[in-house]
């Protein structure tokens, strides 16, 4: 259901990002904007639709999906560490990594390798470089600002990643679009030089961690926060890290690096040779169970606890997660998405539509935190208006998916952010308003260089 309450359908939307700005809760923000969506539409009546809501969104299977990887992640990170295998594979990088700013391009290069996926991608540089930004007194903040920049950012710009399978089938499908090739794979290649917001992201990750961007606004508190009291993580965070006590154990433990080596290879073997990131988090967790039994690193019952805490661990994310959904579906059913698209239609003109377009796809993903949905519902509009006008297609679809990337990356309460969060346990908040601002700046030398080529092409 979608309806349309014009600029009434914007209020939902605010809502969420002030009250999110003034109270730092997410889910609260979250639940407040989607309650008040429904109550516009129906009055007195929304008591009834909003439970409707919530048993859908519960019954959801993304919903049920990220949860389940969400937790699976946090039992997998707990038996990583009672296993030994992090400290090995810290004791191995750690030779090059042996100051703060090594570490981070460390954690960037490793970002920039994991391309197959952005919750992968995630996974792979929390686990690998969180010990050693810690030993070298990173702030979380950083550690989290490179782990979700190189997220969809490098999925987005890899033609073989999931990102790149799902944008091109939807392209393709527009009898407008046309490409030289039969193969999807070289399809997409021809629009990655133009992705230009994720080229500018992952440029920026560099930059700050050589120092040349300056460090501001949350994230210069952050690294003044570690030099004034050496704490990696600020007091709010304190809590998500309490249980990670739980998975070192007292007794000294092995550092084998097939405890790590063994695990990562099957979650990488799952994704990239299975496209299953779901059941490679399974059997890699699995996997890391029978290695720590094998050698009595832990009893069957430490085994268990250790699952439990970290799913446990996982469940502040996990609530907002959920709480996200809820949002997303309340601001698709007021009609915010046509409201935009359909604001800004008379004013499409050839050579402003690649930098309009990815504006607007760009704020409609952040606000419903929507990364393959809101490209989906734009696509079917926008391309049709390119062809009419006389705009450049290729340079307009890659607006759309660099949009898309910026929505997952920037937005307080997506997926990716929320799960880069919880690997990097600190407060969701902290996170998204430490990385924030260097997302805009990568997203305003995205439009002015779609500005340029739309006026260069059109």
């Amino acid at each position: 259901m979608e309806s349309d309450y014009g600029a009434l359908s914007l209020v939902p939307a605010i809502v969420i990002i002030v009250f999110a700005l003034i109270t730092r809760k997410s889910f609260s923000s979250l639940m407040i904007g989607a309650v008040l969506a429904w109550i516009v539409m129906f009055g007195v009546g929304a008591y009834g639709k909003i439970m409707d809501m919530v048993y859908g969104v519960v019954m959801d299977g993304d919903v049920q999906w990220t949860i389940l990887l969400t937790g699976i992640y946090g039992a997998l990170i707990f038996l990583l560490r009672a296993s030994g295998g992090i400290d090995s594979f810290t004791n191995i990088v750690g030779r090059f990594a042996t100051t703060a700013k090594r570490t981070m391009i460390g954690a960037w290069i490793v970002g920039l390798l994991i391309f197959i996926g952005d919750m992968l991608n995630i996974m792979a540089v929390g686990v690998t470089m969180m010990k050693l930004s810690d030993k070298h007194k990173v702030p979380r903040e950083m550690l989290a600002y490179i782990m979700d920049s190189t997220a969809a950012p490098v999925a987005v710009l890899a033609p073989v990643s999931s990102w790149a399978a799902f944008f091109i089938t939807v392209f393709m499908g527009q009898p407008e679009v046309s490409f030289d090739s039969a193969s999807k794979v070289a399809n997409y290649a021809t629009l990655v030089p133009m992705l230009f917001y994720p080229m500018a992201t992952v440029l920026c990750v560099l930059l700050l961690s050589i120092g040349v961007l300056p460090k501001i606004g949350a994230m210069k508190k952050a690294w003044e926060r570690v030099a004034s009291t050496g704490m990696i993580y600020s007091e709010r965070s304190a809590q998500y890290n309490k249980e990670l006590e739980s998975a070192e154990p007292g007794k000294e433990k092995p550092k084998r690096i097939i405890n790590f080596a063994l695990p990562i290879l099957v979650l990488l073997y799952c994704a990239i040779g299975q496209g299953d990131i779901l059941m490679g988090s399974i059997f890699s967790t699995l996997t890391i169970i029978i290695l720590v039994l094998a050698q009595r690193i832990c009893t069957f019952g430490e085994v268990a606890q250790l699952c439990m805490d970290g799913f446990v661990s996982m469940m502040p994310m996990i609530i907002i997660v959920v709480g996200a959904f809820m949002a997303r579906d309340s601001l698709v059913a007021i009609g915010l998405p046509a409201f935009v698209i359909n604001s800004l239609e008379p004013v499409m003109s050839p050579a402003l539509l690649p930098a309009i377009t990815f504006a607007a796809t760009a704020t409609l993903s952040f606000v419903t935190s929507s990364s393959w949905g809101v490209p989906a519902v734009v696509v079917p509009i926008v391309v049709p208006l390119a062809a009419a006008v006389g705009a450049p297609i290729p340079l307009t679809l890659a607006a759309i998916v660099s949009a898309a990337s910026f929505g997952s990356h920037a937005c307080f309460y997506s997926d990716a952010t929320v799960i880069t969060s919880a690997i990097a346990k600190i407060e969701n908040t902290e996170h998204a308003f430490s990385q924030f601002p260097y997302a805009l700046m990568a997203a305003a030398v995205a439009f002015v260089a779609y500005l340029i080529g739309g006026f260069a092409l059109a």
